[in-house]
């Protein structure tokens, strides 16, 4: 298949795929990389937000709704079990024996003390997330979350994505007609087209905003706008319509992941006949024959070489003995008649 075929093929790439949660930047650093990819989602959440909730919030977690339904159940369980409270009752001063606490405390005191510890770890986690939210916005401009972009925005990251996975497993093995250098290359294209979109539709998201609070210029002065619809003050809405300037940005960004999938598929293909081209063919007798005689065409062509000077040097001899009887003096021997021919030739 020549490569104007493989150019007219309808890519393969238009098929739905997965969009990845996290695009990163490539020139990012390794640490950095790995704390985004293993970060939580609440985390990144509160990386969006303007300000993160302060660590000593999480002394109220025992005022929230399941805390409050489990101690409520267990305090249940241990009213209609009086036998369970019993086995409490022995385990607490079991732990508790060597601390010297007073016996009649145990059973007020060890609630309160398991929700203080455990409102403490809480405290603890919330000071750990706290700094890595403050690493993670610090390396805000380096990652973008697919999940709030919309299906149009993560369908063209899909896309490219997939495209470049797929060219960079066809050229795991080196001896490919395409490196793993040159499709390295392209490694910063999904990220670039991530940032792009991501800017696309927070201005589109804003500007959406703004016209919502804001009437515009031509409605206020009454006249209709670009597009022919009746301003506000005819007293009909008008219907929405897309910014022509922001849909152009779109159709370039979807022009650039075409021509990342294009020539990702360039790459697998290629990489697929150089690799048809390289696998060991089995000759049979039949072959082998054939391959002997098209050997036997460059003997055939030197013989003919050969027998080609000869009939030069013959035709030269013709011409010198022609010479020869043209001439008054006769060559008395063949060595004579040679160096007449060398003279001649």
């Amino acid at each position: 298949m020549t490569a104007e075929h493989r150019s007219q093929k309808k890519p393969s790439g238009t098929k739905q795929v997965l969009a990845p949660r996290l695009v990163i930047d490539p020139d990012l650093d390794t640490a950095l990389r790995k704390l985004i990819q293993h970060a939580e989602p609440s985390v990144l959440r509160q990386v969006e937000s303007a300000e993160g909730h302060s660590p000593w919030r999480a002394l109220l977690a025992p005022l929230s709704t399941r805390v409050g339904t489990g101690l409520l159940l267990y305090s249940g369980y241990l009213l209609l079990f009086p036998e369970a409270r019993a086995y409490t009752d022995l385990m607490l001063k079991a732990l508790f024996e060597d601390v010297g606490a007073p016996a009649a405390l145990l059973d007020w005191t060890i609630a309160p003390g398991l929700l203080a510890v455990w409102s403490l770890s809480k405290v603890l986690h919330r000071y750990q997330q706290r700094a890595e939210i403050r690493r993670l916005r610090a390396a805000r401009a380096h990652y973008v979350i697919t999940d709030g972009l919309g299906e149009r925005a993560r369908a063209l990251i899909g896309r490219a994505d997939h495209a470049l996975h797929t060219a960079r497993r066809a050229v795991e093995c080196e001896d490919g007609a395409v490196g793993r250098a040159q499709v390295d290359e392209l490694g910063r294209e999904p990220w670039e087209i991530s940032v792009s979109l991501r800017d696309l539709v927070e201005f589109t998201a804003s500007s959406a905003h703004e016209e919502r609070h804001s009437p515009r210029l031509d409605g206020r002065r009454g006249r209709q706008d670009a597009a022919g619809s009746p301003s506000a003050t005819d007293g009909s809405a008008p219907m929405p319509c897309p910014n022509p300037e922001l849909e152009e940005v779109w159709q370039a960004i979807e022009h650039r992941v075409g021509a990342l999938v294009s020539t990702c598929e360039e790459v697998v293909a290629l990489n697929a006949e150089f690799g048809e081209l390289r696998k060991p063919v089995e000759s049979t007798p039949e072959d082998d024959a054939l391959l002997d005689l098209r050997a036997s065409t460059a003997r055939h062509a030197l013989a003919q070489t050969d027998l080609e000077e000869l009939r030069t040097n013959l035709t030269a001899a013709r011409r010198a003995l022609d010479a020869a009887d043209a001439t008054p003096v006769q060559p008395t021997s063949a060595r004579e008649l040679r160096e007449g021919v060398d003279g001649v030739t």
